[in-house]
């Protein structure tokens, strides 16, 4: 069976006792990582870690939290590229009922996971919430479909995905992912980046699992929201989001002076026909 991971900190308690419940019902069987938490790491730890790379493309070092979050997942990482062809990755938070069981059950078939390719990351949701999420754009074609849900690729719009709450993962990604940590500390869920740099094929998107909309009152949040305002990163948004470029903020310029959302929402709706024409 797929390994699934669920990404706790062992002083949470009351959030893993919620999840052990849910599997229970379920009847189906997890295993805890035990989060780093990175305030309670030393000077000395954090100095064997290379931010360089990181602080270029966000612009401001990590927050402990980012880190402690980044550091978490390799634990998982590290253990499907020494067991597993792939694995399931899951925080504490994640919201899960029977369509993950029912996929989870169908994923463990003789032979469907061979739908699913070693070179794809496959988000099972977690978006619901993000501001820009209407900006993702899914191709209509290559769609795959197993155990009542479907997953479809994101179409040049990768940098409007993010969260590590909930995803699927290969060996073959992992072990990558492990070499580039190595070298070049990342924030967990830059899946942009990772795709920028080869790592990530194609970024699927499906939406049986849910994320708790209320964001700011995690402590990762409030040490985001800090850093940003220290680095002049519009205090507004939310986990992980992207530095805007200048598109992104002519866009919110002519949004909030020139009164053309609908006009946007249009445009939108009409770039995604596009795209999803463009490949099929």
């Amino acid at each position: 069976m797929i390994p699934i991971y669920v990404v706790s900190m062992e002083k949470d308690i009351e959030r893993r006792l919620v999840i052990e419940r849910t599997f229970k019902n379920l009847g189906l069987d997890f295993r805890f990582i035990d989060a780093v938490v990175g305030k309670l790491l030393t000077d000395n730890e954090i100095s064997q870690i290379n931010f360089s790379g990181n602080q270029n493309r966000k612009g401001r070092l990590p927050t402990l939290g980012e880190i402690g979050c980044s550091l978490s997942h390799q634990l998982a990482y590290t253990d499907i590229a020494q067991h597993h062809d792939w694995g399931i990755i899951l925080e504490d938070d994640a919201i899960i009922d029977e369509r993950f069981k029912d996929f989870y059950l169908a994923l463990n078939q003789p032979g469907k996971l061979d739908q699913f390719k070693q070179e794809n990351l496959y988000l099972l949701g977690g978006q619901n919430g993000l501001r820009h999420q209407h900006l993702v754009a899914l191709s209509q074609w290559g769609r795959v479909r197993l155990g009542g849900v479907t997953f479809s690729r994101a179409i040049q719009s990768n940098q409007y995905i993010y969260r590590t709450c909930c995803y699927l993962m290969s060996r073959s990604m992992s072990n990558q992912l492990l070499e580039l940590f190595s070298k070049d500390f990342y924030i967990a869920d830059e899946w942009a980046y990772f795709a920028k740099i080869g790592i990530i094929d194609g970024i699927y998107l499906s939406d049986f699992i849910n994320h708790p909309i209320e964001l700011n009152a995690s402590s990762i949040e409030q040490e985001r929201i800090s850093a940003n305002a220290k680095s002049g990163e519009n205090q507004d948004c939310v986990i992980n989001q992207p530095n805007d470029s200048l598109k992104e903020w002519v866009k919110r310029i002519l949004k909030k002076y020139l009164k053309i959302h609908y006009l946007k929402r249009g445009y939108i709706k009409l770039k995604l026909l596009a795209l999803s024409l463009r490949f099929r």
